[in-house]
């Protein structure tokens, strides 16, 4: 994602938009590469029928966060469920003033020190109006959020802007916070379509950056088609993984590319930069799976990393609302593959 100390360049992750001609229910889509099948999951049709999934886990219960209903909250005792509904974050939506307000995209959640931090993004649909927002809360439960507000505008200046100079060219969209738990040092990730991914330091109360930097990731080829960074430190190899959504319809795919810091630069296996359009496609439509993106990373107690996501599943037919899909990573030669 972004570069010198504290200054980077990350990969432009675009903004999901509407599914063009699809085909029918229970079509198989052909792909030249095997990927695994997701694990399995249960529950709630609303609870895992999901769009840019974020999960956590607190006091041995999961929870699973998505765009939609203010931040939708569902939970289980296991990653495959039984998953239930159990409320929303923003209960009265986000108290940026957007037109976005009451329809809040994107969760990232992270649990920093005891405190839950959870990042999200409000937009006036297709324009660089866009705040990414943070809210906190020492349990997750619906009714215990407290919102602060905006962290990053970009397109206009806001009082929300906690001083940050918007940035002319990014949109505030599909934040990701990565917090080094040894230096106490963070930075947030964001972008999504028009120009890069980009990451800023961000200060000691994770609530506002505390200087601006150059993106970290770059599709050139238009529509720049780049969304939805997700940025991972492997306990196996300490490599730092720059995970992303790229491609639109039936070539949204998750791509990967890793650098030996945090701020890059980010190289794909056959040493693209990220910033010139490289990346390695880790998972991508094949058979029922449609698709997929969204992505994260958690991390199970036992180390073992798992790469969560969502897609369409096509035998129940092409929806907005996605199916929450997750596998296993292995690390092989130091890159990432799903089991």
């Amino acid at each position: 994602m972004h570069i010198p100390l504290w200054t980077s360049t990350l990969a432009t992750v675009a903004v999901a938009s509407a599914l063009p001609t699809l085909p029918p229910a229970g079509t198989l889509i052909p792909s030249n590469t095997t990927f695994p099948l997701p694990g399995p999951i249960t529950g709630d049709r609303l609870a895992i029928h999901i769009h840019d999934p974020a999960v956590a886990k607190f006091n041995g219960t999961y929870f699973l966060f998505s765009t939609h209903n203010n931040i939708s909250i569902a939970t289980a005792p296991a990653l495959k469920g039984p998953w239930t509904r159990a409320g929303q974050v923003l209960m009265n939506g986000s108290v940026i003033p957007n037109q976005g307000s009451l329809d809040p995209w994107a969760p990232d959640v992270h649990n920093i020190n005891g405190t839950f931090f959870l990042y999200y993004t409000v937009s006036t649909f297709g324009t660089r109006e866009s705040s990414i927002g943070v809210a906190t809360s020492r349990t997750m439960a619906p009714g215990t959020w407290t919102d602060y507000g905006a962290v990053i505008t970009t397109g206009k200046t806001t009082p929300q802007s906690h001083g940050f100079t918007a940035l002319s060219t990014s949109n505030a969209l599909d934040p990701n916070l990565f917090y080094d738990p040894f230096s106490g040092n963070a930075t947030l990730q964001w972008g999504s379509f028009f120009s890069n991914i980009w990451q800023v330091p961000m200060d000691a109360g994770l609530i506002a950056p505390r200087s601006g930097s150059p993106p970290i990731a770059f599709e050139p080829a238009a529509p720049s088609p780049v969304e939805g960074s997700f940025l991972h430190q492997a306990q196996a190899n300490g490599w730092y993984y720059l995970f992303f959504s790229h491609g639109v319809c039936c070539g949204y795919k998750i791509k990967v590319a890793r650098s030996e810091s945090i701020a890059g630069p980010f190289y794909d296996k056959s040493g693209r930069s990220a910033l010139q359009g490289g990346g390695e496609v880790i998972f991508a439509s094949q058979g029922h799976v449609y698709g997929p993106g969204g992505q994260g990373v958690f991390t199970e107690d036992d180390g073992t990393d798992i790469l969560y996501y969502h897609y369409v599943d096509t035998r129940e037919g092409f929806s907005d609302f996605k199916l929450l899909g997750y596998n296993n990573i292995t690390y092989v030669d130091g890159w990432p593959v799903l089991v």
